[in-house]
């Protein structure tokens, strides 16, 4: 009697826990449809390209302004090959945070699973994933940033180089604390668009944020 009860109450938490980890797949199921839903490669591209204009339009205001200023004429600007780099970036920056979901799904699922095995509180389960979506956010914003100055200095010399033809920029940073060490010491010096320093041009390196100062030969 004792084995067939034994046998039935292990049947009962066989039964009760398919259940739950059944429960657990269709919740998984529910956040990967809506993050899906939110992470649409039209909506991605919407936003890439909001942003994208923003930099090409802003880049060609300094420029503009800037020319004039120091030259007192107004110079004309192609925007031919800006909008061709605009439409690459919307494509490779889409690209790029689409595969930040995606991850995050995939590591929740893991700690969800792992964690019910383990035994781990469903508040301390919940904890960890909202870690985890806390630094989705800013990996998507981190990317975000460093593709925006990326494109801002491939624009930034696009216009000076071969619209304007000017050979060498004065290399400026934003001269705070998270300026790297040596782009500090590279402020205010003058570099040749056709040998660029160690790491690249203003903007390369992720997260630069230093920028290309046209040098005008007045």
């Amino acid at each position: 009697m004792l084995t067939t009860y034994a046998t039935r109450v292990q049947h009962q938490d066989s039964v009760r826990l398919d259940d739950e980890l059944d429960d657990l797949s269709e919740a998984l199921s529910t956040l990967r449809n809506e993050t899906n839903a939110i992470y649409t490669d039209a909506n991605l591209e919407a936003d890439s390209r909001k942003a994208a204009d923003i930099v090409r339009e802003k880049n060609k205001k300094v420029f503009s302004r800037f020319f004039v200023l120091n030259t007192g004429k107004e110079f004309f600007l192609d925007e031919t090959i800006p909008n061709k780099m605009v439409k690459g970036f919307v494509k490779q920056n889409a690209s790029l945070i689409k595969t930040i979901p995606e991850r995050f799904l995939r590591d929740t699922q893991n700690i969800i699973f792992q964690n019910y095995r383990d035994g781990v509180s469903p508040k301390a389960t919940t904890e960890q994933i909202m870690k985890k979506f806390k630094v989705m956010k800013s990996n998507a914003k981190r990317i975000a940033r460093d593709q925006i100055s990326k494109l801002n200095g491939q624009i930034a010399e696009e216009r000076q180089k071969n619209q304007a033809g000017l050979e060498e920029y004065i290399w400026r940073t934003v001269r705070d604390s998270r300026v790297r060490k040596e782009h500090k010491a590279r402020e205010g010096k003058t570099y040749r668009w056709d040998s660029p320093p160690k790491g690249g041009h203003p903007g390369t390196e992720i997260n630069c944020r230093c920028y290309a100062e046209p040098k005008l030969d007045l």
